[in-house]
């Protein structure tokens, strides 16, 4: 008998230490700071870079189609065309270009706010890399919209422009 009360506390013990090791363990891996966060951070910046550099190059593709579609509409007008619809467009994609550009600096700055968070709390750092996924989307919508603006809507108009009679 007393052989099994011995073997229970023992039991007992090791079973009580396991779940004192697993609630310590449990609570380590709430503040990250291994070299893993050190290279996810590394590599979020080096995506940071990346999309940055890259901005700029989106920015003034869009420029030039504004400014290319502006002195398409001006000329137009000079030559007696109907270039009302025209310009309509034209106050919509500077519209869609500033949108696009306010998506691109939301879409930076929750990937530097990932990127910061990547050595704190989990949860933290999931919820920031989450937000920037969806800003990244953002960005992407606001590109097609540009792309399918301007093949669908800004393109017919302009095949479709009418010289005014009179």
């Amino acid at each position: 008998m007393k052989a099994k009360f011995i073997a229970l506390v023992l039991s007992l013990f090791v079973v009580s230490s396991f779940l004192v090791a697993f609630a310590q363990s449990a609570e380590i891996t709430k503040e990250v700071n291994t070299p893993d966060c050190k290279l996810a951070q590394e590599k979020i910046s080096d995506k940071i870079t990346s999309y940055s550099a890259a901005k700029p190059n989106h920015i003034l593709t869009y420029q030039i189609l504004y400014l290319k579609s502006a002195a398409l509409a001006e000329k137009a007008d000079v030559l007696g065309y109907d270039t009302l619809k025209l310009n309509d467009d034209l106050d919509k994609l500077d519209a869609l270009i500033d949108t696009f550009d306010k998506n691109y600096a939301a879409f930076i700055k929750a990937l530097t706010t990932a990127a910061d968070s990547a050595c704190g709390k989990e949860d933290v750092y999931a919820k920031n890399f989450v937000l920037a996924k969806n800003a990244l989307g953002k960005v992407r919508e606001s590109a097609r919209n540009i792309s399918e603006f301007y093949a669908n809507t800004m393109r017919e108009d302009i095949l479709s422009l009418e010289k005014i009679s009179g």
